[in-house]
């Protein structure tokens, strides 16, 4: 899951409150303060909860998987991806799921695959 936040003390603060509670899915954090001028959503700018490596990027984020147990995907349809021995969820295709149908445009706005900014 990803938090993009208008400063970097409510980065902080959001990680210090994931810090207290049961975070089942893997988060990441990028705050618009702390960018530097020109940097974009696929730049090295996201920091993984619960890590103390350097900011990531976006495409680096998709190996985190899902930290669901693989008790709570005992539900999840066939085809829907594949639980690695970690519980996390691995080889979703995005064309064939919910996430495929969005996008997010140069501006940042999330919008419904095809749709125009």
């Amino acid at each position: 899951m990803l938090f993009w936040l208008p400063t970097a003390a409510r980065e902080q603060h959001l990680h210090r409150v994931l810090d207290e509670v049961d975070v089942r899915v893997a988060v990441a954090t990028a705050a618009r303060d702390s960018l530097e001028l020109g940097a974009c959503a696929a730049d090295p700018i996201w920091l993984v909860h619960g890590s103390a490596d350097p900011p990531a990027r976006l495409v680096d984020l998709a190996c985190l998987g899902d930290r669901a147990d693989a008790e709570a995907l005992a539900d999840v349809p066939t085809g829907a991806g594949s639980v690695d021995a970690g519980g996390r969820t691995m080889g979703v295709d995005p064309l064939s799921s919910s996430a495929g149908l969005w996008s997010v445009c140069s501006c940042s706005r999330v919008l419904p695959r095809g749709g125009g900014c």
